[in-house]
């Protein structure tokens, strides 16, 4: 498959900061994994929202998850148990991830010692923006409530970019035919970031449902992944099960890793740029419409004037799914950066 490249592809042997905005869920465990294990990052926060689980959850399970990592060093801030226009959230995928959003699998043992920052997810972020000046990626895995949050108290918050999972453009929503799941939980933080400063990268189920990890791949995991292979192995199990009952796949969708590979390996997609806008409202709540900017509209609309942000509109899936697999098994392929720019 031919891929257009949207991306300069200068190489430089910095490792890019990341902070992992997250609500773990399966998929987001194995993107942590993911991100602690690749030598061309540096994990230097997690942030947790509501949306596979409540707020108060996702945090308890990022610091287990840093725990069985060895990775206590790096610190967790909590983020908004509600949404940037101050709803309660009540809607959680468990029917997706478990109760305990890692696969129904129980409590990690042993329990996690560290605990949360006494910061806020926002505020953490503003001050590690502040302290690394245009160094930082935000990889947003979940609803993008805390980054709406920052860019409210801080609209030139000086973050190289964000790397957002989220959105359907040319497919149906996995919420509904509309709306994806991070969107829909809370549009109108998306529509706020997505009409902001920052650079975004966006990463939809366009692409991130032809990225699949089959059975065989979950076995080699478990074979070779050693303690951390074994674990992803396991809270795969109920997560396969309801890609298996809902969508007849004998596998699971990698939504968050391959969101996670867009940082790295941005030359694996086709992007395409343009306004993004969030309808808010109504039967089609939650949908991403992207100006693809193939006409000269007639006089102003409500895209006009809002950032161009890129979109992954194409993969090669193949590629993908052996750079997760890789990096999850500390197999690096290859230890180039491809420049964000």
């Amino acid at each position: 498959m031919a891929m257009a490249m949207a991306m300069e592809t200068t190489t430089t042997t910095t490792r890019r900061k990341i902070i992992v905005d997250t609500d773990p869920g399966v998929d987001d465990a194995l993107t942590i994994f993911a991100a602690l294990l690749c030598p061309e990052v540096e994990v230097i926060g997690l942030t947790t929202i509501f949306g596979n689980v409540p707020t108060a959850k996702a945090t308890k399970n990022a610091l287990g998850l840093l725990e069985l990592a060895g990775r206590t060093d790096v610190p967790v801030a909590s983020g908004s148990p509600c949404t940037f226009t101050g709803e309660e959230k009540l809607r959680i995928a468990d029917f997706v991830h478990g109760d305990d959003g890692l696969g129904n699998t129980g409590e990690l043992k042993p329990p996690p010692t560290a605990t949360e920052l006494g910061v806020s997810a926002s505020q953490f972020i503003i001050d590690t923006a502040e302290k690394h000046p245009g160094e930082v990626i935000v990889l947003a895995l979940g609803p993008l409530t805390n980054l709406a949050m920052a860019l409210k108290e801080k609209p030139d918050l000086a973050l190289h970019s964000i790397v957002c999972l989220g959105g359907a453009f040319r497919v149906n929503g996995n919420v509904n035919p509309s709306a994806e799941a991070n969107i829909f939980c809370d549009p109108e933080a998306a529509d706020f970031v997505f009409g902001g400063s920052v650079d975004m990268h966006v990463i939809p189920l366009d692409v991130t449902q032809r990225c699949v990890f089959s059975n065989m791949d979950l076995d080699l995991l478990e074979a070779k992944g050693g303690t951390l292979g074994k674990y992803m192995k396991d809270i795969s199990q109920f997560y396969a099960d309801f890609h298996k009952t809902t969508y007849n796949l004998n596998g699971l969708m990698l939504h968050d890793p391959t969101a996670f590979i867009a940082i790295v390996r941005p030359d694996l997609f086709f992007w395409k740029s343009g306004p993004i806008r969030v309808s808010c409202e109504g039967i089609a709540k939650g949908m991403t419409v992207m100006d693809m900017n193939k006409k000269v509209w007639r006089g102003p609309n409500q895209w006009s004037g809002r950032k161009h942000m890129k979109v992954a509109l194409e993969v090669d899936e193949g590629a993908v799914v052996g750079a997760i697999r890789d990096t999850l098994l500390s197999q690096e392929p290859q230890k180039l950066y491809y420049s964000m720019k």
